[in-house]
């Protein structure tokens, strides 16, 4: 019995202790687990935030690519309307110029006739040139050619004028200067021969006047006549003789211009008495 029961007795602290055992082991697998459970929880947790962090680093960068991408877009946006402002701008330009094409036309048009005018005018011009050129080369050999004739004909020097009376033509004609040069009014009056005899006393005397020398400048006085020929027969009721003479005139307001005209006084006589009538510039 004792034996029996102390076998017993083992088995049952064997049970025991075995039971014990296999709750201890129960205990570290289940602690083993656990842990690794958070492990694996802890390492899939880690691993998610990484991933997810990840992929909104990835996100960021997109959206910033975008939004680079969006700027870009948005200046060669304003770069095509700015282009699309010049190219309307040019077509209208462009419009308004061939709108104005007839009336440039017309200025053309208009420029090219006073460009032909313009040359016709530069043509007559330089033959009008030639033509005075011509004239004074005629008048040069005219003037020479008096010039040699002058020996045998009559000069009179301002300062040699003096009233010689009417009698004769050359010396009716030298009254004339002289009563013309000293402003002598009366003298002038019966020096010359009015042709119009209805003329009334002022009438007369305003004409008188006005073949004065003129006393506002410029004016002109003659310095010297040299009349070298006389034609007329002097014969009839009222005969008729006219001087050829080269008349020197100075400018009072100019001293030292002086210019030479060729001219032509003719006289009339009545009642003996010669008078000028006339006076013309060949």
């Amino acid at each position: 019995i004792t034996a029996t029961a102390l076998s017993g007795m083992s088995t049952a602290a064997a049970a025991v202790v075995a039971t014990q055992t296999t709750s201890t082991l129960m205990n570290l697998f289940n602690l083993k687990t656990t842990a690794a459970v958070l492990a694996a929880v802890a390492v899939t947790g880690t691993t998610t935030y990484l991933v997810q962090e990840r992929e909104a680093d990835r996100l960021r960068a997109d959206y910033q690519a975008l939004g680079e991408y969006h700027a870009r877009l948005t200046s060669d946006q304003q770069e095509a309307l700015k282009a699309i402002q010049l190219r309307d701008d040019q077509i209208a330009a462009l419009r308004r110029d061939v709108a104005d094409l007839p009336r440039l036309r017309g200025e053309i048009d208009a420029l090219r006739r006073k460009k032909e005018e313009a040359d016709a005018l530069l043509l007559s011009a330089d033959e009008a040139v030639r033509t005075i050129s011509e004239l004074k080369t005629e008048n040069t050999a005219l003037t020479n050619k008096l010039n040699k004739s002058l020996t045998a004909s009559w000069v009179y020097e301002r300062d040699q004028w003096q009233n010689r009376g009417q009698t004769e033509p050359l010396d009716a004609f030298q009254t004339f200067l002289w009563a013309w040069s000293s402003r002598n009014q009366d003298a002038l009056a019966n020096a010359i021969h009015l042709a119009d005899e209805g003329q009334t006393a002022e009438e007369r005397e305003r004409l008188i006047k006005r073949l004065l020398p003129r006393e506002q400048p410029p004016t002109t006085q003659a310095t010297r006549i040299r009349v070298f020929w006389m034609t007329g027969s002097g014969e009839g009721e009222h005969p008729e003789k006219s001087l050829t003479a080269l008349e020197e005139l100075s400018f009072v307001d100019r001293p030292l211009e002086t210019r030479e005209y060729l001219v032509r006084w003719d006289l009339v006589q009545i009642n003996g008495q010669w008078r000028g009538f006339r006076k013309r510039y060949l």
